[in-house]
């Protein structure tokens, strides 16, 4: 399920970009605090848990990325430097 996101993720990224997507499954920082308090409203601590996940892999997938300001430019630079 994990790897189905991401990749669900990373298609909806490159379908905005090429302008094929109307964006209306992105959503902000606004709409991600929205849909936190959401999950925390329905008093369920497995759906709570699994939100926090969630967050926390998208913050992983996107520090990847290579480019030069994240993580994954400064992986890039290490590797080619080794």
């Amino acid at each position: 399920q994990t790897a189905q996101s991401i990749l669900t993720y990373l298609g909806t990224l490159l379908q905005g970009k090429s302008g094929s997507s109307t964006g209306q499954s992105l959503s902000g920082p606004i709409g991600v605090i929205k849909a936190g308090s959401d999950v925390v409203s329905t008093n369920n601590v497995s759906a709570v848990i699994g939100f926090m996940a969630a967050i926390s892999i998208n913050l992983a997938v996107v520090n990847a990325l290579p480019l030069p300001a994240l993580d994954g430019g400064q992986m890039i630079f290490v590797l080619a430097e080794a």
